[in-house]
């Protein structure tokens, strides 16, 4: 299997909760190398880190990274954390009102939750949905109480593929 490349590296290290100074010396250190700028932008908007990565480079204000490439990220991390993040974190806290009385069967997960969680602030990380982690005895109360609060079914084939259930 070959090494990450130096863009992968750099977005690894700079995704991490709580960089360690030894992981921004990493992440710095692959700059010093052939660094394919365009190439970290579509890692970063494949796997969804780009307001996370835009708060990153402000915040370490590296001067290898291109002015051009900054004022980039900066637009496109504004359009992300608000176009639908809005909407979406307010159903993120409906279903975790819903889902609340369940008690410990239901975890929200990824998203909205893990940047509140990890980062200090839930738009670090884009989400188009929301991840509910729910324990296979809780599985029938908690569908349950999302249809009573009229989310519907999407896939009516729910019982044997509860991933990916309601919209």
């Amino acid at each position: 299997m070959p090494n990450p490349s130096a863009e992968l590296c750099l977005l690894m290290a700079l995704a991490r909760p709580m960089p360690s100074e030894r992981h921004l010396a990493f992440a710095r250190s692959r700059l010093a190398v052939t660094f394919d700028w365009a190439r970290l932008h579509r890692l970063a908007v494949r796997n969804n880190l780009v307001p996370l990565l835009h708060e990153r480079i402000v915040s370490l204000d590296w001067p290898e990274v291109p002015a051009d490439f900054r004022a980039a990220l900066a637009e496109q991390a504004r359009a992300v954390r608000w176009t639908g993040m809005l909407l979406l974190s307010r159903q993120t806290l409906l279903v975790e009102r819903v889902l609340r009385p369940l008690g410990k069967r239901c975890a929200l997960l990824k998203g909205i939750t893990l940047g509140q969680r990890h980062y200090g602030n839930p738009f670090l990380r884009h989400a188009q949905d929301i991840d509910v982690l729910v324990a296979p005895d809780g599985l029938l109360d908690a569908a349950c109480a999302l249809r009573a609060q009229g989310w519907v079914v999407v896939n009516s084939d729910w019982h044997d593929h509860p991933l990916d259930v309601f919209a």
